[in-house]
């Protein structure tokens, strides 16, 4: 399925409302991935659970296929970011659901399987339970979130078992890194080096921005069009309320306090560093690689030129195929 497309045809990203399918760490399935706003429609243990899903999405005894079916396994972590929305008591928990989740994915159509945590690249359980979806959908994309602070040893199941993944970044520098996520960067940087060097799967590097980190975002993106990584995302960083049973509520941007006169020359300065490097890279951006994101907040907080934000994406599409 996944060769049949180029970008410029791929459904995923020319469609407007894709169909979107999120399995969350508690088996409850959602119609989006917005699960802090958006009520469940079943649960992977409903006894009805294929049928409620099609008619909800395709009508009544019809079917279809899904752009994205996200999958969020336990959120066992060892980072331990300031802004996680998945700080609950239940964090350390094994996920419960692999025995209804096979059956599930393997009558469900669609065009990318997207697995997340926590971490899964120290869940010995997700990663074997990936490996038999590799087996039996060998047709999907596969694509993997994660932090990337992972052993070298790992990089092989990624090659062996993923299409794509995305590496999120809090922060770019080893002080700000360790701060914000408790983790050597140092080896963050060498596990996406080594994957993108090898290109046997597709690599998206994520910057999560605030307050803390922004005036090292021109530092991480030089690196990662450098490396010519397949997607370039900068993503705001948002404040969560996270109550103990697991449910997060999205409250605030952490830049929504910081517009005084310190920061607004922070961005400034921050914006012209910016436009420099997506200037000098223009040639080499959305060529097959390079491809950015960004949120709309971007925009709003710094000031890049109109030619500049022509190179950027803005409606949440990461393109990594």
């Amino acid at each position: 399925m996944k060769k049949n497309y180029k970008y410029e045809t791929h459904p995923n990203y020319i469609v407007k409302k894709p169909k979107l399918l999120y399995i969350d760490r508690y088996g409850k399935i959602y119609p989006d991935c917005k699960t802090y706003i958006t009520p469940p429609i079943c649960h992977i243990s409903d006894s009805n659970v294929l049928k409620t899903i099609n008619d909800t999405f395709f009508g009544v005894g019809q079917t279809g296929i899904f752009n994205m079916i996200t999958i969020e396994v336990s959120s066992l972590c060892h980072a331990n970011c300031f802004y996680c929305f998945q700080k609950d008591q239940h964090r350390s928990e094994k996920y419960q659901y692999y025995d209804l989740l096979l059956p599930l994915l393997k009558q469900i159509k669609c065009y990318w399987l997207f697995f997340s945590g926590g971490e899964i690249l120290i869940q010995k359980d997700a990663m074997e339970f990936m490996e038999k979806i590799r087996k039996v959908c060998p047709d999907n994309w596969i694509h993997l979130k994660t932090n990337g602070n992972a052993d070298l040893d790992a990089i092989l199941f990624v090659e062996q078992t993923c299409d794509s993944l995305m590496v999120s970044f809090n922060g770019f520098s080893s002080a700000s890194y360790n701060m914000i996520m408790q983790l050597d960067i140092y080896k963050t940087i060498r596990f996406c080096e080594t994957l993108i060097s090898n290109r046997k799967v597709n690599v998206g590097l994520k910057f999560l921005n605030s307050p803390a980190v922004i005036s090292e975002a021109p530092s991480f993106l030089e690196w990662a069009l450098s490396k010519k990584a397949q997607c370039v995302v900068i993503q705001t960083a948002y404040n969560y309320i996270v109550e103990d049973e697991g449910k997060s509520t999205r409250i605030n941007s952490t830049f929504d306090n910081c517009n005084e006169t310190y920061w607004n020359d922070i961005y400034i300065r921050v914006s012209t560093m910016l436009n420099a490097i997506l200037e000098k890279n223009k040639d080499n951006v959305n060529c097959g690689f390079n491809y950015l994101t960004a949120d709309k907040e971007l925009f709003q907080l710094l000031s890049i030129s109109e030619e500049n934000q022509k190179l950027i994406r803005t409606d949440g599409v990461y393109v990594i195929e």
